[in-house]
């Protein structure tokens, strides 16, 4: 070797040694060093009421292929069936084989059990019980299956690829006919102690208030979901009848109906929007408190009233919170696609192997 070449050995040794005793740990180094690491592949299996969908993502977050079909046997063992199938086709599409697949994903509706794989129940599938979901689909396809439900799998996608991406401590509130979360803390899901975690619809907001259907009174569903806008809005035009609103005309009162009628400058129906979002404020205020996170995103329906309900929750949210700290937590609508279920059961998948 010549004298100028053992010299740019030597540098160059001398640099990539410098560098990797600046980084204190051999996760630091490979980050510097992300380049060089090898793609992985997870397949997410999106369990719905009547479909199967599956799709593989790559460990960018990129989603290389999907299938789907409907469900025509509701026994474990033809959902499973199902499930495998749309599975093996999306890898081939992808121009893969199982054994390239890391992991899979199952997002699944009912009550889970998170450690063993196990779908306890779900009212979609009443004969199912106790049935070793994870497990059946790994026996099939060789390779490791992690199970959760499905409004974990879309908090997992958001913290993935959305939203929250590049945050490791976050909530999720989904705005539906009720309201669910997820909550990511650390980079990974919290499931709790019997797997109730991040349900802060049936977190009490009123002693004594609104009757619920968990069994409670006074839940934040009863007040801030879809369904709980609807019946506070009808509650508060029975209590007012001498106020005008434009809602009275119509047949059927609906968030959305509600939601326009604010909009359009209907003095009822925004009084009765902002006590949804005082609701979702003081909620906000509440999952602050407890969990401390960058970040809390609100998904479904109701969310789709964008800014114009985001900014009634984030002026409550800053009214309630203390004063001792200006509020860290940024407050945001939800960023993810509609092929959030495929990619939030991949990214189960790939926390599972950061763990």
């Amino acid at each position: 070797m010549s004298g100028t070449n053992s010299n740019i050995v030597k540098i160059g040794g001398a640099i990539i040694g410098a560098v990797l005793l600046g980084y204190a740990s051999k996760k630091a180094a490979d980050r510097f060093f992300k380049g060089s690491k090898k793609q992985r592949y997870f397949v997410g299996i999106d369990l719905g009421a009547t479909n199967a969908k599956a799709g593989v993502v790559n460990d960018d977050g990129e989603l290389l292929a999907v299938f789907s079909e409907p469900l025509d046997d509701y026994s474990d063992k033809g959902v499973v069936a199902s499930l495998v199938k749309v599975a093996t086709k999306a890898v081939e599409e992808a121009g893969l084989t199982w054994s390239k697949i890391a992991e899979i994903g199952v997002g699944s509706p009912g009550t889970i059990d998170f450690d063993n794989g196990v779908v306890i129940k779900a009212s979609n599938f009443p004969t199912w019980d106790h049935v070793p979901l994870a497990q059946m689909i790994k026996d099939q396809t060789g390779v490791k299956t992690i199970l959760d439900n499905d409004a974990n799998a879309a908090c997992a996608a958001e913290c993935w690829v959305g939203a929250g991406k590049g945050k490791k401590n976050m909530v999720t509130i989904t705005l539906g006919s009720g309201i669910g979360g997820g909550v990511v803390v650390n980079g990974q899901i919290i499931h709790g102690g019997s797997g109730w975690a991040g349900e802060p619809g049936h977190s009490i907001y009123i002693v004594n208030g609104t009757p619920c259907g968990c069994g409670q009174k006074g839940c934040y569903e009863k007040y801030a979901s879809a369904n709980g806008l609807v019946l506070q809005t009808k509650k508060y035009l029975e209590d007012h009848p001498s106020e005008t609103s434009s809602l009275r005309d119509i047949p059927e009162v609906t968030a959305k109906t509600i939601m326009d009628a604010a909009k359009a400058g209907d003095v009822v129906a925004d009084h009765c929007v902002n006590i949804a979002a005082e609701a979702l404020g003081v909620c906000c205020v509440n999952l602050c408190r407890v969990l401390d996170p960058e970040l809390i995103v609100f998904s479904g329906g109701l969310a789709l009233a964008g800014d114009f309900l985001l900014e009634k929750i984030k002026k409550q949210f800053s009214h309630y919170h203390w004063t001792i700290q200006e509020p860290s937590c940024e407050l945001v609508i939800s960023e993810a696609s509609d092929k959030v279920g495929v990619v939030g059961a991949a990214a189960v998948a790939r926390m599972d192997t950061m763990k």
